[in-house]
């Protein structure tokens, strides 16, 4: 395996932006649908929608593993979600809003105006035929203590300040989301319900007794490893990592980017005794429910698979001297929450990996090619994509306008998914469980 040698650490910026390597998260998206992968991420006209779980999830990881003033840093608390591009609607339904109160405050003054001069001609008019009050008669005289009693008594139109005042509640609102917007730059909102589970689940894994031997810090927390394979880039983010204490010395210099990755190797060569070549990957994962997790499905294996794969090839280590864990907690329990942590042997590791190179091998190629082939094309009405620009568009057509011809059962026995037509390669060793 080729390491790529780089003078500095790949920063998370650069992590995120870099298309040129695969990623095991990328990797899963390319196995179900590569024009998705292409929309994603080589065309970028697509942009996943911030579901919840997929936002509780990166706030429990941050809760757990990331320093200090991460989390105020690219988190932020909301009672709901704006959208950023939604600044300009508030603000002209807040000018729309100002414009309508003035107009009924005009309204109202015009009104109430109207109401007290009709009341003050009756006055006027009551004078002038009656003379100065004192030489009213006791019958006009209570008349006009009735007329100013009246007069004093004008209100506004109930009606109208009531239109008043919910706009102003509106602007209220729409003013909070605007405060939001200005608050959130690139921050990720995240809910308060979202925010108080997702406290509950991090608690949850601080609570373990594992837990407490972990140290998260610049050398072992949210570690980026890129390099190349069989020609082939590729990349990873580990949310812990320990090394051995004689690996770190060399790893925490490597770290603070005051040595290259190729001098970090020939120190390791040199200098790290044999014994001293190990590693632990510890990967923090949130579940529907630790009673129902099944810790043998195929996205875990085949993601720790992969980081085992990286770290080994980059920090000179035997697969069999780096251990891969997850360290899981519940997400929708209502009850306590409860948290396990689990080690993978490495055969159940080395199951996946043939699968995962090949499709490795596959994305390269199309990379090559630029060549992309939709999950419809591949599977017809058994795809699993529904979303890319051509499986969402007539999504079990080839030729859109034309009938698809049913030959037989889109669905087996008790609603299950009938078995593909065509296994056009390792099937679906990558996908989620």
């Amino acid at each position: 395996m080729e390491t790529l040698a780089t003078p500095e650490l790949v920063t998370k910026e650069d992590y995120y932006k870099d298309t040129g390597c695969i990623s095991f998260s990328s990797l899963k998206v390319f196995s179900r649908c590569e024009t998705l992968y292409r929309d994603l991420f080589v065309d970028k006209t697509y942009e996943e929608p911030d579901h919840d779980y997929f936002t509780y999830g990166k706030l429990v990881d941050a809760m757990v593993s990331e320093p200090e003033g991460f989390i105020e840093k690219n988190f932020v608390r909301v009672e709901r979600k704006v959208k950023p591009e939604d600044a300009l609607k508030f603000e002209n339904q807040i000018k729309d809003l100002e414009k309508e109160i003035n107009e009924k405050t005009t309204q109202v003054a015009e009104k109430l105006a109207e109401k007290r001069g009709a009341i003050q001609a009756k006055i006027d008019n009551l004078r002038e035929l009656n003379g100065v009050d004192s030489e009213m008669s006791t019958a006009s005289q209570k008349k006009l203590m009735k007329l100013e009693e009246d007069l004093a008594a004008v209100e506004p139109d109930k009606t109208l300040e009531k239109g008043i005042a919910g706009r102003r509640e509106q602007i209220v609102e729409l003013q909070k989301n605007l405060d939001y917007i200005k608050q959130l730059a690139d921050k990720i909102q995240v809910t308060n319900s979202i925010w108080l589970n997702a406290e509950e689940t991090a608690l949850a894994i601080q609570s373990h007794p594992a837990f407490s031997n972990i140290e998260f810090n610049e050398v072992t927390s949210q570690q980026i490893f890129r390099t190349t394979k069989d020609g082939i880039p590729r990349k990873g983010k580990l949310d812990h990592l320990k090394l051995s204490p004689a690996l770190t010395r060399f790893y925490a210099i490597y770290a603070a980017g005051q040595m290259t990755l190729q001098e970090l190797q020939d120190r390791i060569r040199k200098d790290v005794h044999p014994q001293d070549l190990w590693a632990i990957i510890l990967d923090v994962k949130t579940c529907k429910s630790i009673e129902s997790l099944e810790p043998y499905n195929k996205h875990y294996r085949g993601q720790l698979g992969f980081y085992q794969d990286l770290v080994s090839e980059t920090l000179l280590i035997p697969t069999a001297n780096i251990r891969c864990r997850i360290l899981a907690a519940d997400k929708l329990s209502n009850d306590f929450k409860k948290c396990e942590l689990f080690e993978y042997k490495q055969e159940v590791l080395d199951d996946l990996k043939v699968d995962v190179e090949a499709w490795v091998k596959i994305w390269w190629q199309r990379q090559q090619e630029k060549r992309y082939v939709s999950a419809k094309e591949k599977h017809g009405w058994h795809q699993k994509c529904f979303t890319c620009s051509e499986c969402r568009f007539c999504p079990f057509s080839m030729k859109p306008g034309e009938p698809v011809m049913v030959a037989g059962p889109r669905f087996g026995e008790g609603g299950t998914p009938a078995p593909l037509v065509d296994d056009i390669s390792t099937a679906d060793a990558v996908l989620d469980y």
